[in-house]
């Protein structure tokens, strides 16, 4: 389940990473949409999504919710746009805790970790779709 959960989320800086979000950035979106998603600030990540996809959204926030999940020092590996849509690959440490409890204070060692260097292999765990409303940059969920 969890390397499943890691990979229907995202196609960071830890502590705050994207608190002032260059919209018009496709990258700086999909940090600060990663980071906040998978820090618990699903509440923050929610503006960062296209409306079209906020009902596939709020399942994946619910399913992240009790601190069960933590992203570490992301940051943008390559941004690929075309037109209106772009995709952006991240480099850094997403974690999803597999204890039973799934709370906040779980044992580090329950969680499972994956890292991605940014000249890695490609992990569909660390790309994130957008697409371009205006001037802004939106987080979608391709079918």
């Amino acid at each position: 389940m969890a390397l499943s959960l890691l990979g229907a989320l995202t196609g960071c800086s830890g502590s705050d990473a994207g608190s002032s979000v260059r919209h018009g950035d496709a990258g700086s979106v999909a940090v600060a949409y990663t980071d906040r998603l998978f820090n618990g600030r699903s509440k923050e990540a929610e503006p960062l999504v296209d409306p079209t996809a906020l009902g596939a959204f709020r399942v994946i926030a619910a399913e992240m919710s009790a601190g069960a999940t933590q992203a570490r020092d992301l940051r943008v590996a390559a941004v690929v746009a075309n037109g209106k849509r772009a995709t952006v690959t991240l480099s850094g440490t997403l974690c999803v805790d597999r204890s039973p409890s799934r709370t906040a204070g779980a044992s580090p060692d329950s969680a499972h970790c994956r890292t991605r260097k940014a000249d890695s292999a490609p992990d569909p765990a660390f790309v994130v779709k957008l697409v371009q409303e205006g001037s802004a940059w939106q987080v979608y969920y391709p079918s």
